[in-house]
């Protein structure tokens, strides 16, 4: 059952990722859109995750990932300017060779760029988070991992940056007698871990979504959990900025039988979180 388990989530977690992507590309259907430019780039895989944001330059950043000729993949990440043109491109593949996914990414005031997203780093580890800082141009910093303590599925969903420097990444991980768990880690800029906590409920499946940061500093992730086998809700989970003790937990469900996945995350002008949920039903 937990095998079982832990790969239907693993399936409704691409499907998180997906509509997470399309809630960040998507815009109200009132508005005129015309198209200036253009431009394709890799070959992505099956799963394809995918993110971007703008530098101060107002550069196009984008991640995602491309197939290799040997039919695994690699982190990509390209840099357009504002023409559409290509500034550079670059792979990332970890050292074991295997599969490599960029999931999200964020700028900081002086162009440098910094990714997350998800690694097999072994046989023994399977998918660890991955995340990576570049330079303006492309060149890679450092690259920091973690392997949660079921050595499994470690996938980063979401990363944000404080006006500090920080680095703060959620995703799921797998624990060592729950199923798949919240996990929220904290990165000072030069990418040491400050700390790492997890949010389990129940023993059952936990994956966050999405991450934001309220103007006070305090953290708060939400994603989907899991209340039955066959039953999840929304559920949000602030955090201390400082230590990664859990400051509160909301947890709404919308009725019903079915499986409650919020795609992003922001603020209104109080600061209060606003989720975009999405019902899967049966």
């Amino acid at each position: 059952m937990k095998n079982f388990s832990l790969a239907f989530a693993f399936i409704l977690l691409l499907v998180a990722m997906h509509l997470n992507t399309f809630a960040q590309t998507s815009f109200n259907n009132s508005t005129l859109a015309y198209k200036i430019w253009e431009a394709t780039a890799g070959n992505p895989d099956t799963i394809d995750w995918s993110a971007s944001a703008l530098d101060v330059s107002r550069n196009l950043i984008i991640t995602g990932n491309t197939v290799t000729s040997n039919g695994l993949t690699n982190l990509l990440l390209t840099k357009y300017n504002q023409a559409g043109a290509q500034v550079w491109q670059v792979q990332y593949n970890h050292s074991y060779n295997n599969r490599d996914y960029g999931a999200a990414v964020v700028t900081d005031a002086s162009k440098n760029i910094y990714v997350a997203g998800t690694s097999v780093t072994s046989a023994a580890n399977g998918y660890d988070f991955v995340v990576l800082k570049y330079d303006s141009n492309g060149n890679q910093q450092w690259a920091k991992f973690y392997n949660g303590p079921g050595s499994s599925y470690d996938v980063a969903t979401d990363l944000k940056r404080d006006v500090s420097g920080n680095i703060y990444v959620c995703g799921t991980s797998t624990g060592a007698t729950t199923q798949l768990d919240y996990c929220t880690i904290k990165y000072n800029s030069s990418g040491v871990q400050q700390w790492a906590s997890r949010y389990d409920y129940a023993g059952l499946t936990d994956v966050p979504a999405a991450i934001t940061i309220h103007s006070t500093g305090r953290i708060v992730v939400t994603g989907g959990s899991g209340s039955t086998f066959t039953n999840w809700d929304f559920a949000t989970v602030k955090y201390n900025p400082f230590t990664g003790a859990q400051s509160g937990v909301n947890r709404v469900n919308s009725g019903g039988i079915g499986y409650d996945l919020p795609t992003a995350i922001a603020k209104d002008q109080y600061e209060n979180p606003l989720k975009n949920p999405v019902m899967l039903r049966p």
